[in-house]
Parts: C-alpha cells; sequence; structure tokens
C-alpha cells in the first residue's frame, strides 16, 4: 500500500508510537544500563561508555530512518517524530497569531522574501554541518551529550510549530529536512506519483486531518506554508527548484563529502591497540561507546611532527572543506555535461546536466554511507553486509534509471494529461468507440493526447470547453503560469485543433471570472488553491457534524462560528478569499452570479474603453483598428456569459436578464455580433433578449483617459500586432513604420478601411495589397481576378462615371471588379475601357488570392461587402457595384 493511502488515524498512532521510543531513549542516554547489549569488546570498561542507548539511536534508527526515506519520502515526513511535535501547538490551538488590519486574527507564515525564506537552505546545511561535528567531537558515544542535543531539537521543532503555520520546521529549520530533499530527488521508488493520481485530495505526505468514518478519505489540513512542497507532489518542488532555490544546488553537489568525510573522521579515531585492531572500528559499533572522545577534542588530528591543530578546530574545518571540494567537483561534472549536450545540439542542456548531476550526487551519498556502515539488519558479519550493500546499491541503480531520462517537460505533460483525463471523463458515451474496450484510466499520457485528436470535428464546443477547463485547472493550480501557458499546452492546443486565438480567448474569459490570475503569482495561486481547498473541506466536516446544511451567518449556533472562527484562523486565508468560501454554503449560493456579474464588468469597462478611444478618433485615425480589436475582445466573452446567464436564469425560474443587463447587452456595437457568427447558440439567446429592444447608449461613470486605455490596451492584449499598434499610436508613431497606413489615414475611404480591419490584418496588408495612381483619362488595367478599393478620385466606364471613391468615413467603400470576383468573369460586363475621371483615381489594388486571403481573416470587411450586395440587390437601390 503506498504511504499516502494509510488512512491519518493509524499514522497518528504510529507517530505516538514513535515519539514515545524517542522519548524513552532520551531516558536511557542519561540513565546508566550496564552492560544490556554491549558488544564484547566492551568488557574493557576503559574504553566504553556505560550506556547502549547511543549504539541504538545512531546503529539502529539513524539508518532506518535513512532507509524509509530511500524508499519512501512520503512515509517518513507522515511519521517523523520532529513534525510530530510541530503540530502540537496546532492540535491544542495555541499557535502564534497577529491581528490585522480589519482587526481580525491570523496565523504566522514565513515569508518567503523574509531572511529565512531565502537563506533557509544555507542554515539547515550549517545545522547539519554543526550537527554532524558535535557527533564525531562527542555526541557519538556520550549520552547525555546526545540527550541534550536530541531535547534541543524536539523543543525547536515545538517552538517552530508554535511561532509559524504549517509545517514551518520541517520546510525551513530541520537539518535533515534538505538531506531529505537529496535523497529523494525527483521522487522515491515506489509508491504513486503525486501528479498522476488525481483520485486522492491528500497526496504523499500532505498534511491532513482523521475522516469522521472508516472508509471516507482523510481531509486536507494544507494552508501552503511553502509553495510549491515536496510533501504535496515531491517531483513538482523538485523541477521548480532545480534552478531557482538559493543554496540548493551547494548542498546537493556538497553531500557526499560530507558523507565521506564523515566516516573518514569516525576511522581516524579507532584505538591503536594491536589487541583489537582486528575489529572495524564502525560495523562493530565501537565508536558509539569510546569515551575516549571528550578528551581527544584537544587532540592534534595530524601525526606528531606536524603542526599541532586541535579535532575541536579541525572536525568542522575538514567536513567544511570536503563539502566544499565535492561541490566543485560535481560542478565540474555538470559543466562538462552540458558542454557535451551542447556541442550534440540537445535541448535544455543545462537543466539536463543540472538534473543529471544530481542524480549522480545523491547515487555516491547513499551508496558512500551505507558502504561505509555497513547494515543495520540482524545481518551481520562479511557476508551479511555484503548482501546488504549489494541490495542497496541495486536499489538506488533502479531509482538512478527511473529518473535519469525525466525532465520538466516530460513530467508537465503528465500533469496535462492528468488534467486532460479529467475532461475527457465528462464525455461519457462518446469516447466508448474511440476507447475499443479499455478504460479511459487505463490509457497512458501519450494516449490521452491522441484520444483527444481524435475527437469529433463537430464537437469544437466541446473542445473548446476541455481546453478551458484544463488550462483552468492547471493555472489556478499553480502548474502553469499564464504568460507560459501558451507555449506550454501548445501540444493539448494542437491535438484538439484549436487556434492560437481560441487560447487567448480562454485566458480572458477565465480572468474575467477570476482577476486573481493576473494579480497573483503562479505559486501564490497554488497556495490560495491548497488554503481554500482545507478550509471548505473543515467546513464541511463541521457543517456534518452540526447536523447542519448551509451558512447563514445571522442564524447559525454560536458553537459553529467559534469553530468557523477557529478555521478561518487556522486556514491562512485572507479575508476577501475566506468570504468568497463562506459565500460556497449560503443558502442561495451567488458564486455562478458573481462569475456572471464579473464578466458583466469585464465587457463594460470594454465598452468604455472603446467609447473613450471612439471619440479621438477624429484627431488620430489610427484608432479606428483598436476599436474592432475591443470589439473581439467583447465577442470572446460572449459566449461563456451568455452560457452562465442561461444556467443562472434557470436556476432562478427566471426568463429575461436584469433590466441593467439587458441594457448592457443592447449597447453592443453590431461588429461584436460579426465576430460571433459562428456561435448559433449565444446569437439565438440573445436575439431572444432583445428581440424588439432598441439600441441602448450606457452611461459611462470614471472613463479612463485615452492614453491609459492604450496603455492597457498596449499591455495586456493578446495579439502582438494589436499590443504593436497601440504603443506605436501611444507614442505618436506609425504602426509597423508603414507608410502606406499613413496614405490611407489621409483619405475618408482609407479611415473607412481602418475601421474594418483588425491591426494584425492591417499588418499583413503590404504583402497583400499595394497603392496605385492614375491620372485623368489613363486608361485603368483590371486583371481577370484583380479587385480595387477606390480611396480617392473614381473611374469612368465608355465615358461615364461608373464608381466614385466615398468623400466621407461614414459612407460605404467602393469596390471595381467586386461582382466578377464573387460571380466569375463577365458578371458586371466588359473590364476594357475604364480610364481614371477627372479627379484621377488612387486605389488599393489586390489580386484575387490575396483578397480571398484577406476576406478570411478580415470578417467585418466580409460583413461589409454583404451588406453593399443586399443594398446592390434592393428593390430601392442605392448602391452600385462594379
Amino acid at each position: 500500500m503506498p504511504p499516502e493511502a494509510l488512512d491519518e488515524k493509524r499514522v497518528h498512532g504510529l507517530r505516538w508510537l514513535l515519539l514515545a521510543g524517542w522519548l524513552g531513549l532520551l531516558l536511557m542516554m542519561v540513565l546508566p544500563t550496564g552492560y544490556v547489549a554491549r558488544p564484547a569488546i566492551c568488557s574493557d570498561l576503559s574504553i566504553c561508555s556505560d550506556s547502549v542507548a547511543n549504539d541504538i539511536f545512531w546503529n539502529i534508527g539513524l539508518p532506518a530512518v535513512l532507509l524509509c526515506v530511500v524508499f519512501s519520502h512520503a512515509l517518513w515526513r507522515r511519521l517523523c517524530p520532529l513534525s510530530f511535535v510541530s503540530q502540537l501547538a496546532k492540535a491544542l490551538g495555541i499557535q502564534r497569531t497577529v491581528t490585522d488590519q480589519r482587526g481580525k486574527k491570523r496565523l504566522v507564515f514565513v515569508d518567503e522574501s523574509s531572511w529565512l525564506g531565502r537563506h533557509h537552505i544555507q542554515l539547515q546545511w550549517s545545522l547539519l554541518i554543526a550537527g554532524l561535528s558535535m557527533r564525531i567531537l562527542i555526541a557519538n558515544s556520550n549520552g547525555i551529550v546526545l540527550a541534550v542535543m536530541s531535547g534541543a531539537v524536539l523543543l525547536g521543532a515545538l517552538v517552530t510549530g508554535w511561532a509559524y503555520a504549517g509545517k514551518s520546521w520541517c520546510q525551513y529549520i530541520c537539518p535533515f529536512g534538505v538531506a531529505q530533499q537529496v535523497i529523494t530527488g525527483p521522487r522515491s521508488l515506489p509508491g504513486r506519483d503525486a501528479h498522476l493520481n488525481p483520485t486522492s485530495r491528500t497526496t504523499q505526505s500532505m498534511c491532513r486531518t482523521k475522516a469522521d468514518n472508516v472508509g471516507q478519505a482523510d481531509a486536507s489540513a494544507c494552508v501552503a506554508c511553502i509553495k510549491p512542497c515536496m510533501d504535496i507532489d515531491s517531483e513538482r518542488h523538485y523541477w521548480a527548484n532545480l534552478q531557482r532555490k538559493r543554496g540548493l544546488n551547494w548542498a546537493w553537489y556538497s553531500y557526499p563529502g560530507l558523507v565521506i568525510s564523515f566516516f573518514l573522521i569516525i576511522e581516524s579515531y579507532a584505538p591503536t591497540d594491536p589487541s583489537i585492531s582486528y575489529l572495524d572500528y564502525l560495523k562493530s559499533h565501537l565508536y558509539s561507546y569510546d569515551n575516549r572522545l571528550a578528551s581527544m577534542a584537544w587532540e592534534s588530528i595530524l601525526p606528531d611532527g606536524w603542526p599541532t591543530v586541535p579535532r575541536l578546530i579541525a572536525v568542522p574545518i575538514i567536513i567544511s572543506a570536503a563539502a566544499l571540494i565535492s561541490r566543485l567537483l560535481f560542478q565540474q561534472i555538470q559543466q562538462w555535461q552540458e558542454n557535451y549536450f551542447l556541442h550534440n545540439d540537445l535541448p535544455d542542456a543545462k537543466t539536463t546536466a543540472i538534473h543529471r548531476t544530481r542524480l549522480l550526487s545523491t547515487v555516491i551519498a547513499v551508496n558512500s554511507y551505507f558502504l561505509f556502515k555497513g547494515s543495520p539488519l540482524p545481518l551481520t558479519g562479511p557476508r551479511g553486509h555484503a548482501v546488504f550493500k549489494l541490495g542497496v546499491m541495486a536499489i538506488m541503480a533502479m531509482w538512478l534509471y527511473r529518473g535519469w531520462n525525466r525532465n520538466q517537460q516530460l513530467y508537465e505533460r503528465e500533469s496535462t494529461s492528468t488534467s486532460l483525463r479529467k475532461q475527457l471523463t465528462k464525455l461519457g458515451d462518446q469516447l466508448s468507440e474511440w476507447l475499443g474496450g479499455r478504460r479511459l484510466d487505463d490509457l497512458t499520457p501519450s494516449e490521452v493526447f491522441t484520444l483527444a485528436k481524435a475527437l469529433p470535428a463537430n464537437a469544437k464546443s466541446d473542445r473548446r470547453a476541455i481546453y478551458s477547463n484544463v488550462l483552468k485547472e492547471q493555472l489556478e493550480q499553480g502548474r502553469l503560469d499564464r504568460r507560459t501557458a501558451f507555449v506550454k499546452l501548445e501540444e493539448l492546443r494542437l491535438s484538439l485543433g484549436l487556434s492560437q486565438d481560441e487560447h487567448r480567448a480562454a485566458i480572458e474569459v477565465l480572468e474575467a471570472e477570476n482577476p486573481r490570475l493576473q494579480q497573483l503569482s503562479a505559486m501564490d495561486l497554488a497556495g490560495l488553491k491548497l488554503r481554500r481547498s482545507a478550509a471548505v473541506e473543515e467546513i464541511e466536516h463541521l457543517l456534518r457534524i452540526s447536523h447542519c446544511r448551509t451558512i447563514t451567518p445571522d442564524l447559525i449556533p454560536e458553537a459553529v462560528s467559534q469553530e468557523l472562527e477557529r478555521i478561518r484562523i487556522e486556514s491562512g486565508l485572507d479575508n476577501e478569499s475566506w468570504q468568497e468560501t463562506i459565500l460556497e454554503f449560503s443558502p442561495d449560493s451567488i458564486r455562478s452570479e458573481r462569475e456572471l456579474d464579473q464578466l458583466y464588468q469585464a465587457i463594460e469597462g470594454h465598452l468604455s474603453e472603446r467609447w473613450v478611444l471612439r471619440q479621438t478618433t477624429k484627431n488620430s485615425p489610427f484608432l479606428l483598428p483598436l476599436l474592432l480589436s475591443i470589439d473581439n475582445h467583447i465577442a470572446r466573452l460572449m459566449p461563456p456569459l451568455v452560457e452562465l446567464q442561461q444556467r443562472f436564469l434557470n436556476a432562478k425560474s427566471l426568463e429575461w436578464p436584469k433590466e441593467d443587463q439587458l441594457n448592457l447587452l443592447a449597447s453592443i456595437p453590431d461588429t461584436v455580433y460579426t465576430f460571433l457568427s459562428s456561435e448559433d447558440n449565444t446569437t439565438l439567446a440573445l436575439s431572444h433578449w432583445l428581440k424588439q429592444r432598441p439600441q441602448a447608449t450606457l452611461n459611462f461613470q470614471n472613463l479612463p483617459s485615452p492614453e491609459g486605455v492604450l496603455e492597457s490596451v498596449a499591455k495586456s492584449s493578446f495579439d502582438p500586432s494589436t499590443r504593436r499598434w497601440a504603443t506605436a499610436v501611444r507614442l505618436g508613431q506609425t504602426p509597423d513604420e508603414n507608410e502606406e497606413l499613413t496614405r490611407l489615414a489621409k483619405r475618408p475611404a482609407g479611415q473607412k478601411l481602418l475601421s474594418l480591419l483588425e491591426p494584425r490584418t492591417l499588418s499583413r496588408l503590404p504583402s497583400l495589397s499595394s497603392i496605385q495612381a492614375w491620372k485623368q483619362g489613363e486608361e485603368i488595367t483590371l486583371s481577370e481576378d484583380g479587385v480595387f478599393i477606390l480611396l480617392s478620385g473614381g473611374c469612368e466606364l465608355n465615358n461615364q462615371t461608373v464608381l466614385l471613391a466615398p468623400t466621407t468615413n461614414n459612407s460605404p467603400l467602393r469596390f471595381l471588379g467586386l461582382l466578377d470576383y464573387l460571380g466569375g468573369s463577365g458578371t458586371s460586363g466588359g473590364r476594357d475601357n475604364i480610364h481614371a475621371c477627372e479627379l484621377g483615381l488612387v486605389a488599393l489594388t489586390f489580386h484575387g488570392s490575396d483578397f480571398r486571403e484577406l476576406l478570411d481573416v478580415a470578417p467585418v470587411l466580409e460583413a461589409e461587402l454583404t451588406r453593399q450586395l443586399a443594398w446592390a440587390c434592393s428593390p430601392k437601390k442605392t448602391l452600385q457595384l462594379h
């Protein structure tokens, strides 16, 4: 059974047993035990101390802990007595709290930007070196000193648990904490990987509370004291800290040097008496009884004739020097690997080199420990020690093989496949024909992506929903950053057949629904998710035992209110997050309504930005394309808004949205509906709600400045062309440094065209068209499928004026060759004998294929053409087309 599968009640009993055993051992350390279980060599009392407790602690307890960590870090981190002691203050409800600005009490967390948060690796490693030095100098065989050190460590864990919330002792103070990271690496050999175990709410050694009933899952008690956390997902913690954790690389590479130098120094204490020279000082456990250590502290560690260097000074210096040499050696190994990978053009050369060098360091350190130490099991004698060492080396070889080809991209792909698997499960029977009789849970991560690619093409809405939900889960869990999500989810996006625009639309919708996606970092979002999940589970438990179904603040019993306050404090949630959590348990949850309001507010914000820019376009025609960009943003928000609105209305048994919401929807420009042409459900619902409702005008309050709007668009737009365009306009420059755009902006027809094309389309315009001019009477050659957009002047056919360019930017565009392009050659008559009129002609010219490409990326221009054709074909024809 994996360690995370053990229920908390059983593990809690084991913790008490281990703690009681340690306390009993401390008592044995300070009381003489005579000849109990002493080795035969200790018949000479002038050499040996009188306590067996040191032998048990150093030669049974500590090796057993190391073996436990090697096999499963999660098991030991759940059992560790020090971790248990650090949680006693929480269990007793006496943890330190402070009062915030609202007068509310809250727990104290280690600030990751504080000195401790930034330098805890150095602190923990320094404490480890100091502890190793103390052990060599005296604590190996002195029970009282070992008892004092153990008591000090227990007291430190207790005080840290009182002073800081969560497992701060394990994460920031414990000397063995970093060593556990080194020994574990990306993951232990057995057990389940957290990112591939979506069914469990409490993964690996995650903090948890006991279940109410037998068979019920344990509840999370995580307060996100560190992000990401090794106890929740060791591999995620490993990759996140591969390069960004201050001091971790130094500690990792120095660990083999610490181990080897530690045992070599202990060997230097071996007595030189010929009568016992046949004994191995380490494997016979003589070192844990040797009462000469204290007196030897002032003896020189160097042979006679060399300078006198007392062991008290030399031991910490030698250990530190060995750590430094080890670090330099493995740093060189890392550099050799990195140069090799770069020479062979392998991707991620540096991260791969660091990862594999760390694995080698761990293998050497663990194997070195047990090669020196021998077997802590009853397997004694040369053969028993040899069998045990071979067993350890085999385990470490398997561990090395399992992790050698791992990388962060593979981990993230597997993590994404887990989220994708959960979303595909919602499709139910639709997947049966694609699974071939297999279960979805049986598929590998690669097969899950292949399955997503095989979804029917007509399930486009399902594909978008799957992608959006995966993206939401990954962002809220802090596994993705919104700025890197586009690249890291590229494989999933391609598998689902979605475009870059659909990714941007999903991001914008999620940000509108949850503004904290923009406000918080990925790690902060992960912490918030963990704290809220733990608080929700605590509240659910409270409601179950209180026989309540909902929370109504004015009606809940005093006892329940007090328990809620305790949960609030222990969860570490800020006031806003706590209120959001409580609202989930209200009689009529307003979560959906809140999300709906946020979407309406986002749309209203875009409309206010649009209104501000619209008022400024008279003086700056280059603002016109940005209006379309804003309209496109609004269109992306409309499908989720309409879907949420429909669900909300159905839940409330209502038919119409609120008046102010209808008024907002009625004020949306027609161009937004152009971008929504493929969203049938959305447009049908909007048509139903707005039927016979006139176009509305909003009365905006606290309008932003044009400069502020441009700055916002330049920073927040997902379209690079829009960002560049807004930046150029804000700086008074010509977008893309394209002088043809300046020529367009000077003419009413050009301004009309600017209002029909988005910045990304205008950026492609020079490659699709060119501006040409003809003087009065010059013949105009129109290719068979060519199309001209008239910018100024006009043209004559058979000495009759056929077309004139619009003279105002509110007039429809005029096209030459459009009917032949749409209906085939000859639709509009001959293309010969066309001359520029007395005003001359300036036109934007296209080949047929280029004009088709333009229409493919310009839906608003396409809609304009459709309207012109409708006008031209109407009984009261007011527009002439050629």
